[in-house]
C-alpha cells in the first residue's frame, strides 16, 4: 500500500468500517467518477475494521487504473485490518 503525500492536492474519499462486496461496489463507483474528474485520490481507510476480498480487489485495480493514466492514488491512515488483508492476499505494494 502507499501511502498519500501528505501535501498532494487529491481527492479524498473515505471507506467504510465495514468494506465488504457492497461498500466494493459503492467505491467503484465513485472512483470511476474520479478517475475522469480529479487529478487523484486519496482512499482514507481510517474507519476499517473488516476488509473482504472484493474490497481489495477494487483498491488494487484503481491503483492501476489511476497510475496507467498518470493519476495519483494513495492511502490515508490504512487501518490495521486492511494493511493485515493487503498483506495476506499480496497486495501490499499495490
Amino acid at each position: 500500500m502507499t501511502e498519500a503525500e501528505p501535501n498532494a492536492t487529491l481527492l479524498s474519499i473515505a471507506i467504510p468500517a465495514i468494506f465488504d462486496a457492497g461498500a466494493a461496489v459503492t467505491l467503484l463507483e465513485t472512483l470511476n467518477d474520479a478517475l475522469g474528474a480529479a487529478e487523484g485520490v486519496c482512499i482514507d481507510a481510517a474507519e476499517v475494521q473488516r476488509v473482504t476480498t472484493p474490497g481489495l480487489q477494487v483498491l488494487a485495480a484503481a491503483a492501476r487504473s489511476f497510475s496507467a493514466k498518470g493519476l495519483a492514488f494513495g492511502y490515508a491512515n490504512p487501518a490495521p485490518p486492511l494493511r493485515d488483508a493487503a498483506e495476506t492476499l499480496g497486495f501490499s505494494q499495490t
